[in-house]
């Protein structure tokens, strides 16, 4: 180790730290392919939204991804509107996206949707984001979109307090562990 740098735990694996101080890519031991799901949902129609979901996933994994992203709240469509205020609205959310965990077995996915916010927030629903990940919903992240304030969401939809997403990714141990 050279004076002036940390030492890093890892480096005794045979990792070596680069010039910049991040550790040499020898530490990850295969690549992983990111697809983009361009989907264009419907809003309401969870059924059609989850069957693009499902076949963009089905597609990208067929092609060696093994993590797909898809948009803002893909799985109700966007916007939802007055949509978010009926309880069965939210609730179809989560249903559709813990279908589509577990028919997208083998690749992980990223999409958004509804869920609902905590009772002493005074908002009703948040804008989540959830990783779909061997047949179940692995982590969901809900926050308030800076935009949605332009379409009058602010009023129904409350910030996350947790870590985000792309943090939790960052903390597994590399990226092929999605």
């Amino acid at each position: 180790m050279r004076a002036g740098r940390p030492h890093d735990s890892r480096q005794d694996a045979g990792a070596t730290l680069t010039r910049l101080g991040c550790l040499s890519p020898q530490l990850y031991t295969k690549a992983v392919k990111i697809a983009l799901g361009q989907i264009n949902p419907t809003v309401g129609d969870f059924s059609g939204n989850a069957g693009k979901i499902i076949d963009f996933a089905h597609q990208a994994q067929a092609a060696g991804a093994g993590l797909i992203l898809f948009p803002e709240l893909s799985v109700c469509g966007y916007p939802p509107r007055d949509l978010v205020e009926r309880t069965s609205f939210v609730t179809h959310n989560r249903e559709t996206a813990e279908r589509i965990a577990v028919e997208t077995r083998g690749i992980a996915v990223v999409c958004g949707l509804v869920t609902p916010a905590q009772a002493e927030t005074g908002k009703s629903v948040m804008n989540s984001a959830a990783l779909l990940k061997d047949g179940k919903l692995a982590f969901l992240q809900s926050n308030a979109a800076s935009h949605l304030r332009r379409l009058r969401r602010n009023a129904q939809f409350r910030s996350g307090k947790k870590p985000s997403l792309i943090s939790i990714l960052r903390q597994t141990d590399g990226p092929h562990h999605l």
